[in-house]
């Protein structure tokens, strides 16, 4: 029996889901790949990607393309953000740091963020054609939180010194962590729980992802299924409080004050019995057994918060870093208002911008350092990136791209059924903790991030359709 092609898209977009908890942790990745070898999710979407487009090419099918005003102003900060790169073309052919050249990261870039367009219209077909795509997205998300939060059961169990728990954490972790991220000596699994995401911080943004469709299947799914969601939905909530990330913590605040604006009329007192008991029962037994683990020490609410904005011994480093590093890229933008210094080129001008005050950091020394190897400059803020890189016209196409999906999820919520409606309030909570994640990092390489503008342009048109 022949296999369709659809039921092969179908395949490997599922497993583009599942993957979705592995960000920026796949240190094992052939080193040609970049930083998209470290995405797990990179992997299926490629295979999809390929597949989707071949198929086009053999057939002579139809790329079908979503409403104009959904996807225009993504083409235009597409071209900003390759004049952006031909204004500065004298500068390209000069610029090093690190090892890298100006010319030779523009094209990795820019090739990076077409492939990302094309993805996300390789998904909009792919959507556009299925009568269960937010049902099908649901299904995906809930076994991939399902897949972290197993993992994280037992990195806990690990943080608190479990040997059984140490030994099966050391094996997974060895099948895609690279050396000294696969022994358990490091200062990250110290810290707190990370998940099967690189860091805490990554972890937060896998997080505010999957946390409000979890929040939708205790609603739309009944009897018990409603208590195993939120058992899941408790367990995501204690994990982030363990991250002991800062980042973990304002993504989950956000989530559950969103969370209680859109779905208010869903939420009982009975349901958030149920939750709190789960939570309450978790945090007993963890206390119970470990009261003497200094991980518990640090979950501290109050001063966590505040070091957001106040330096203190932990993170002031990290601080001046950040806020060294977003001043760095205004004062990019300062100078170059309109199409910035090029789009991905930030790194090579860092060091000339950088405040004298962030110098005090290590994390600057590093990325200010043109040494071979060396860390690549980040902007910790993808705004403050995009103005740096592209100006006021590039940073202005993307918000309004960005306000646009927003506003069709709301628009296409008055065409689906009340499950549809609930799923689609998810999808939208997603993105404004995607956003959210932004403003402290600065990569566009979210791979969920143009799954769903997919599944927003593919649901659009099949509602258009209809």
């Amino acid at each position: 029996m022949r296999i369709k092609m659809e039921q092969i898209q179908r395949f490997f977009v599922a497993w583009t889901i599942f993957f979705f908890p592995f960000i920026t942790s796949i240190t094992k990745a052939p080193s040609f790949l970049g930083g998209l070898g470290k995405e797990g999710s990179f992997y299926p979407a490629l295979c999809f990607f390929v597949l989707f487009y071949l198929s086009i090419f053999i057939t002579k099918g139809k790329v079908f393309f979503p409403k104009k005003n959904l996807i225009i102003c993504l083409l235009i900060f597409l071209i900003i953000a390759l004049v952006s790169l031909v204004f500065n073309a004298n500068d390209l052919l000069v610029v090093h740091h690190q090892g890298a050249s100006g010319y030779g990261r523009a094209i990795v870039q820019y090739g990076s963020l077409c492939f990302y367009v094309l993805l996300a219209i390789a998904y909009s077909n792919f959507f556009v054609k299925q009568n269960d795509s937010l049902q099908f997205a649901l299904k995906w998300i809930i076994l991939s939180a399902t897949l972290s939060a197993t993992y994280s059961i037992f990195e806990l169990g690990a943080l608190f010194s479990d040997p059984t728990c140490l030994a099966i954490r050391e094996f997974i972790d060895s099948l895609f962590r690279d050396g000294a991220e696969s022994t358990g000596v490091i200062q990250t699994y110290l810290r707190g729980v990370r998940s099967l995401a690189d860091e805490a911080s990554f972890f937060a943004l896998y997080s505010g992802i999957v946390f409000p469709w979890i929040f939708a299947g205790t609603i739309i799914y009944p009897g018990k299924k409603r208590y195993l969601f939120s058992f899941l939905l408790a367990l995501f909530f204690m994990f982030n409080i363990l991250s002991t990330s800062r980042t973990a913590y304002v993504v989950i605040a956000f989530e559950i004050l969103a969370c209680a604006i859109l779905f208010k009329k869903y939420i009982s007192f009975k349901k958030i019995t149920s939750f709190m008991m789960v939570l309450l029962a978790s945090f007993v037994i963890i206390y119970s057994n470990f009261s003497d683990v200094e991980l518990l020490d640090r979950v501290d609410f109050a001063n966590t918060f505040q070091s957001i904005f106040e330096e203190d011994k932990l993170h002031e480093g990290s601080n001046v870093a950040r806020y060294g590093s977003q001043q760095a890229a205004l004062a990019m933008f300062k100078e170059h208002p309109l199409l910035g210094v090029g789009y991905g080129e930030f790194g090579f001008y860092a060091a000339d911008y950088y405040p004298n005050s962030a110098w005090q950091s290590f994390e600057v020394l590093d990325w200010g350092s043109n040494v071979v190897p060396g860390k690549w400059p980040p902007t910790h803020n993808f705004f403050a990136r995009l103005l740096g890189e592209t100006g006021i016209l590039g940073f202005l196409a993307w918000i309004t791209f960005s306000l646009i999906i927003l506003i069709e999820i709301y628009r296409i919520k008055r065409h689906l059924s009340a499950q549809g409606n609930i799923i689609m309030s998810a999808l939208f909570i997603s993105f404004l903790a995607i956003f959210i994640f932004s403003l402290q990092n600065d990569s566009i390489r979210i791979m969920p991030l143009w799954l769903f503008i997919g599944l927003v342009w593919g649901v659009s048109m099949h509602v258009s359709k209809s």
